[in-house]
């Protein structure tokens, strides 16, 4: 059985995301890096640094691509942006963008989409 990080959409981790298991795709240890940031903040710090393949034991699946895996699972594109508000907007994006054009001036969706976490 497999299971599916709820930082980045990994749909193959061996054991439930909990009790130190690390996501070989964002890297993130549970009950570790999720016992004070939620979920939404670490997805969007993963995406902040260019949303790549953490795991320097195991290799991603043939033909990974980070935006593909988070649109699939649900959890939408984030980026963390530095205007007026400070929020971390979701944007659809279809095709990865490495970081240096991560900056974001607007988002294309209605306010309402926004998930108004303030970035760090």
């Amino acid at each position: 059985m497999n299971y599916t990080c709820p930082v980045c959409g990994y749909d193959r981790l061996r054991y439930p995301p909990r009790d130190n298991t690390i996501c070989p795709s964002c890297g993130t240890e549970f009950s570790y890096d999720d016992f004070l940031d939620s979920h939404e903040y670490l997805r969007a710090q993963w995406i902040a640094k260019g949303a790549r393949w953490w795991s320097p034991n195991q290799p991603p699946p043939p033909g990974w691509n980070p935006v593909v895996q988070l649109l699939r699972s649900g959890y939408g594109y984030t980026s963390v942006t530095q205007n007026v508000t400070d929020r971390i907007v979701l944007v659809g994006q279809s095709t990865y963008q490495p970081p240096a054009n991560f900056r974001l001036v607007e988002s294309s969706l209605p306010a309402a989409n926004a998930l108004g976490h303030a970035a760090a």
